[in-house]
This record gives C-alpha cells, structure tokens and sequence, in this order.
C-alpha cells in the first residue's frame, strides 16, 4: 500500500499497455462500514471482469491480471487499514495500490493505459503553471491551472517562423520538410538532421534565432512571475528553445508531442 503523495505520474504515462486496469472506490476507515470496503471492491472486480470477457480478451490472458485483485479480497488487514478512497491499477507488468485521503466515485475501468482523471485534483492541489507549446508555425503560450487552460498574450511576439523571419535569407533558401498533417490540417515545419551538416546547422541557427525572439517576448510578458515553464513540442525543438531561454524558471522536463496535434482541452 502506498500514500498517494508518492505516487510518480511520470511512471504511469511512459508505459501504456492495451490492457490496463484501474478502479477507484470510496472506502471507511473505521467502524462497522469497514466491512464495506472489501464488498465494494468485489463488485467492481466483478465489472472488470465482464467487461474483459465482452471485449473477447482470452481467459489465459485475463487470468493472470485478475489474479492478484482477487487476491487482495482475502487480505483482511489490507480492508481494516484504509483511508477515504482507494485507487488501484493492474496490467501486465504493476499491481499499484494507492490510499488517498479523498473519496472516489466508484470506477471500474479497461483501458489502453490507466484512468488517472480522478486521481488529478489530489496530486496537483493548486498548482499552476505556464505551458509553452512550441510550433513553428502556431506558437503559442498558456497558463494552465487546475480549473482551466487560458492562452496568454505574448504581444508583438510572431507566432510563425516565417512572419518572424520574413525578408531574410530563410525565406528564399531554407528547405521544410513536412510530416502527418495535425488535427487542424496543416502541417508543421519540420528540422532533419540536426547537427549533421552545415545546411543544418543553418536552419538550426534561423530556429534559434526566432526562438529568441520568442524568449525576449516571453520574458517581458512574465516579468516577476515565478510559476514554472514547462515546453512541449517535437523532439528537436525543445533543445534549441533550452538553449536560448533565459526564463529562470523552466522546468527540467518537457513534454515530447506535436501541440498542434491536441485540443486546448486535451492539452489541459
């Protein structure tokens, strides 16, 4: 059993199996309720496991998921130390049991990857933060609180490569190559190579100088602000914006994905 102020969110994102589990479940702490834990847990199982068999999904496969929640209902101990809600997550590979202070709605869910929504409002509290995606054609800056997303002014900043390097030398010569066209239907300016020849090096150098141009407008527009910066954007631009960003606080970790590819709701 673990608190869930130790829960890793990073580990439930990088691996996503075809099929996992998770069930979410109020529970008592004390007092004649207590027997109700375990009887609640049962009849979710019980859900889980119909849904598994309308899916087709093989008993020798289903079996060794359903196995350890099985189990579980016979560990009387387990059902007497509770707190006000359980969450608890099976696939393939973790068997992950987390107590949380805060009582659940009742979930029983089969997924590719597990159900963290309920989860969410009591790993970030009240955090916020702002979320730079990266586009070379559509940038764009958000502050993201639990209650929302709002995109933010960054005023007399060109949210494209091209307007902001128009007239230069970029225009006539630098080749874009594109990729799979993004929920909006246009496609974004990709960089090959980084790093690998002089042409290269050349489109990094115009990336980067738009990205200063980014980071100086940036900066004006969050002067005084301490909340974290997190980027999120193709593999090879987030490493040229960290080496022309001056904002104090960005974050260590970004976010690998296209933002152009998500809804402002997915993107929250």
């Amino acid at each position: 059993m673990t608190d869930v102020s130790e829960i890793k969110v990073d580990e439930f994102i990088k691996k996503q199996p075809k099929l996992s589990l998770s069930i979410y479940l109020p529970t008592h702490r004390t007092g004649r309720d207590v027997k109700q834990n375990s009887i609640r847990f049962k009849n979710l199982v019980g859900k889980i496991k119909k849904e598994l068999s309308e899916r087709g999904v093989a008993q020798k496969e289903s079996r060794p998921l359903l196995e350890p929640l099985e189990n579980l209902l016979e560990d009387t101990f387990f059902w007497n130390h509770q707190s006000d809600g359980l969450a608890i997550f099976r696939d393939n590979e973790r068997f992950l049991k987390y107590r949380v202070p805060y009582s659940f709605p009742e979930v029983a869910m089969v997924g590719n990857g597990f159900y963290l929504k309920p989860l969410i409002p009591v790993i970030v509290k009240n955090r916020e933060f702002y979320l730079l995606a990266l586009d070379l054609n559509d940038l764009n800056l958000y502050h993201i609180t639990m209650d929302g997303i709002n995109e933010v002014d960054l005023r007399d900043v060109p949210s494209g490569i091209d307007e902001a390097l128009k007239g230069t030398v970029f225009e006539k010569h630098l080749q874009w190559h594109t990729k799979t066209p993004r929920a909006d239907g246009d496609r974004q300016a990709m960089f090959h190579g980084q790093g690998v020849g002089s042409d290269d090096l050349e489109k990094k150098k115009y990336i980067s100088d738009y990205f200063r141009i980014v980071d100086k407008g940036l900066n004006r527009e969050l002067k005084n602000k301490s909340l974290p910066l997190l980027l999120m954007g193709v593999e090879y631009l987030i490493p040229i914006y960290r080496e022309t960003n001056s904002y104090p606080n960005l974050t260590e970790k970004g976010f690998d994905k296209d933002p152009g590819s998500l809804k402002k709701e997915e993107l929250h």
